[in-house]
Order: C-alpha cells, then sequence, then structure tokens
C-alpha cells in the first residue's frame, strides 16, 4: 500500500480547508507515471502529482 493525497475539501470561497490522506495500492497498478511529480516526498497530490508525466487518473 501506498499513501496518497488526492481529496481535498473545499469551502464556499473555493479554499482548500481539508486534504485527506488515502491508502492505495492503485499505485502499483500505474507504474509508468511519476507519482511525486512535484518532488515534494508526498504522493499522488491532488493538482500537484496529476498532469503530463504524473499520475495517470484516466485508466
Amino acid at each position: 500500500m501506498k499513501m496518497t493525497y488526492p481529496v481535498r475539501d473545499l469551502d464556499s470561497s473555493g479554499n482548500v480547508v481539508n486534504v485527506r490522506d488515502i491508502p492505495t495500492d492503485y499505485y502499483f497498478g500505474n507504474l509508468t507515471g511519476n507519482w511525486d511529480l512535484n518532488g515534494d516526498g508526498i504522493y499522488g497530490q491532488f493538482e500537484k502529482d496529476f498532469g503530463r508525466g504524473g499520475v495517470d487518473n484516466n485508466y
């Protein structure tokens, strides 16, 4: 299992108020993308690790 951070909650103004950590084994099903695209040591962060060269969430 790998701990990822793909979910965030927004308040009514659009500010991030809560980032939830979610363990997943999806990491081992998508080995071609970089799960730490921005290099901060936190894997699968919403918006920061999804994109060209990162996590492919359109499997």
